[in-house]
């Protein structure tokens, strides 16, 4: 998608109104492009956009909803839940599979799409992660791309994956792995704790030197 952008003729000719929907190689390229967001789902269709001067003040967010969908978290206001989402856009069931269908699709027209978010006073909507790959430590939940992206964000590391591993004591530990210099365990959990909380801080740490490519294992 980058590399069609950027071989756009509305780029050659400078115009300066030519909008992009893909990632930040184009902003890297062209720093007067204009940036828009969308978020969409396959048995669903479009959900939530983010228009460029949004995308500008609020880029962590996925947008607010679209006009024909209907959205609503599963946790009380402001906190994170699984995102359920209706509209006359909705696929009506998975063909000849009518345990699975049932399992996401409720009576009332309500799929749970499998990501986990919350709605800001805004409406402007977050994706936390996607509810299979939270991690239950200790009966806390423990969304691994938000701490992901706290420790990618910290200067020194230069790739990261958090994900959880069974342990006797608290049913899963979280467990991350960075391609990294300069940086301490005890720096992690320092900023784990400071920009989230102390009880999401990685139980183990594995150091690399390349980066996490194809099938990682840990024993």
């Amino acid at each position: 998608m980058g590399q069609i952008c950027l071989q756009s003729p509305a780029l050659e000719q400078g115009d300066r109104h030519f909008r992009c929907i893909c990632s930040t190689r184009c902003e890297r390229h062209v720093p007067s492009v204009y940036r828009n967001r969308l978020w969409a789902d396959g048995n669903v269709g479009s959900v939530a956009s983010l228009s460029a001067k949004d995308f500008i003040r609020n880029r962590t967010s996925a947008g607010r909803v679209l006009s024909l969908v209907d959205l609503k978290v599963d946790a009380p206001p402001g906190e994170a839940g699984e995102i359920m989402v209706r509209g006359p856009m909705l696929m009506k069931g998975y063909w000849n599979r009518t345990e699975d269908t049932a399992a996401v699709l409720s009576a009332e027209g309500w799929f749970r799409t499998g990501d986990i978010g919350r709605v800001d006073e805004e409406g402007y909507v977050f994706i936390v992660d996607r509810k299979k790959d939270m991690v239950i430590s200790g009966g806390e939940n423990i969304y691994c791309a938000e701490v992901e992206r706290v420790i990618g964000a910290m200067a020194g590391v230069h790739e990261c994956a958090a994900f959880g591993i069974t342990d006797e004591r608290l049913g899963e530990l979280l467990v991350t792995v960075a391609v990294a210099s300069g940086v301490s365990e005890d720096a992690i959990k320092s900023e784990v704790g400071e920009k989230l909380a102390r009880y999401k801080a990685p139980g183990k740490w594995f150091w690399r030197v390349s980066p996490c490519r194809g099938t990682l294992w840990v024993r």
